[in-house]
């Protein structure tokens, strides 16, 4: 295979990878799942206030679903998911691991939640070993609430469209990944 066949081969994996993110959040029991750990209504209430003391219309002007993005992005953010650079010993919960991770194999039980790959790190105080599968399963994302820009994105992909809001999940090819709101 000539090196620009490996590069389209390669860009097709990512899209149909990003393809397969966004199917998953349209599935309608993993956005039951998501529903069912947000405190929609009172996000929605709280859209509904912003929306009576901020009337419109005029420049500038916000609608209802822009205020539940809002509230939507507080929630997932400061009380639901949590970003990780390293995560902490699963051991002694020290939060300094000796030197950076080592790449592992998944486990079968890890590669279900779709884990291409897993950190390694090892615990400068017990000198314990600790695992941070990267899952791509959104559902098991809602369970394990951590994660980085992938995660999160495939995370807050599924909470979007469970409320309801028009998102769209982006790949950036130097390996970066968003959610955007429309």
């Amino acid at each position: 295979m000539s090196d620009e066949e490996t590069r389209k081969a390669e860009m097709l994996k990512h899209l149909e990878d990003a393809l397969n993110k966004v199917k998953q959040a349209e599935d309608a029991e993993s956005q039951a799942l998501a529903l069912s750990l947000m405190p929609l209504d009172d996000m929605r209430a709280a859209a509904h206030l912003m929306v009576a003391l901020n009337p419109g219309p005029g420049p500038g002007t916000l609608a209802c679903d822009d205020y539940l993005i809002r509230e939507l992005a507080t929630w997932f953010k400061t009380r639901f998911f949590s970003w990780v650079d390293a995560p902490p010993c699963g051991f002694c919960g020290a939060n300094n691991p000796r030197g950076g991770a080592h790449m592992g194999t998944p486990t079968p039980e890890e590669r279900s939640h779709g884990a291409g790959r897993v950190e390694v790190y090892t615990c400068s105080v017990c000198d314990q070993q600790t695992r941070f599968p990267r899952f791509n399963s959104q559902r098991k994302l809602l369970e394990s609430r951590r994660g980085r820009c992938g995660e999160w994105a495939n995370a807050f992909l599924l909470c979007c469209r469970a409320a309801g809001l028009d998102a769209r999940y982006v790949y950036d090819v130097t390996d970066h990944v968003w959610v955007e709101y429309w």
